[in-house]
């Protein structure tokens, strides 16, 4: 899939932000890219995710990397990624009639096994607490699809959308991998009728500082936790500033959903069957 155009990050009334995690502890870094550029093609408006470079947020506090769509009542926070035009509280989601199918290339993993294992743990947990029907596709030799440029959608893909993938790379071939980088994760967006819905994504997680993690004794922990945490991006969560939440934008000892990753979820799990 060629990439998108490369355009400057927008603040809170743009779609989204191109934040960056950093690791605690564990000395490791989690890049979440969310920036979505909308193009027009064939008067179809089609929005993807880019890589950008993106400061370093300081391990304590920093600036917000929420958008739009922040809870305002209820245990716990969570935020969208990207909203509907004009309706800042109605989230982005994927067709909630549609199942979300998924690819996993596991070239590169450290260990295939492990690797798919914490993908499909991830799915079933995404699946569990949306609703959504994330369904295992099976194994791809595709490489991530990251980069510049712009994609191109005709009438079929919107009805027969490729699978997400999920891959294992280095910074050699992802340049946004550079330095501490555990994961990127995004998902491409359409619009039709003023209304908005994602179509496919990536998730795309760091062979090196996976790697790194097998010489943890909770890097088996951290892994399914980075991967959980990619694929809450996937569809849909944004960064909060709650370290109770595995949505934070710093890796802690948080190990699974918190409350309000979960409400946030359940939201995104009733959009429109599209």
């Amino acid at each position: 899939m060629p990439a998108p155009r490369r355009t400057p990050p927008r603040g809170p009334s743009g779609t989204a932000h191109h934040p960056r995690d950093e690791a605690g502890s564990g000395g490791l870094r989690n890049l979440l890219v969310t920036l979505l550029t909308v193009v027009l093609v064939g008067g179809l408006a089609v929005a993807v995710p880019t890589l950008l470079p993106a400061v370093l947020r300081p391990l304590v506090g920093g600036e917000d990397a929420g958008t739009a769509g922040t809870a305002a009542s209820g245990p716990g926070s969570f935020a969208f990624a990207a909203t509907q035009r004009g309706r800042p509280r109605v989230p982005v989601t994927y067709s909630s009639c549609d199942p979300v199918r998924v690819e996993v290339n596991l070239d590169g993993a450290p260990d295939a096994r492990v690797g798919l294992d914490h993908v499909r743990r991830a799915m079933a947990r995404i699946s569990e607490a949306t609703g959504l029907r994330l369904e295992y596709a099976g194994r791809s030799s595709a490489r991530p699809r990251w980069g510049e440029g712009r994609v191109e959608l005709g009438p079929a893909d919107l009805g027969d959308p490729d699978p997400v993938l999920v891959t294992f790379a280095d910074a050699e071939e992802v340049p946004a991998l550079e330095g501490r980088v555990a994961g990127l994760g995004g998902s491409v967006m359409v619009e039709r009728g003023g209304w908005r819905r994602y179509l496919t994504g990536q998730v795309t997680l760091d062979r090196d500082a996976f790697a790194e993690l097998e010489d943890r004794p909770d890097g088996d922990a951290v892994a399914a936790a980075i991967t959980l945490h990619e694929f809450g991006h996937l569809v849909g969560l944004d960064h909060v500033d709650d370290p109770r939440e595995l949505m934070h934008a710093t890796t802690t000892t948080q190990r699974d959903l918190g409350p309000g990753d979960l409400r946030g979820l359940q939201a995104l799990g009733r959009g429109r069957c599209a």
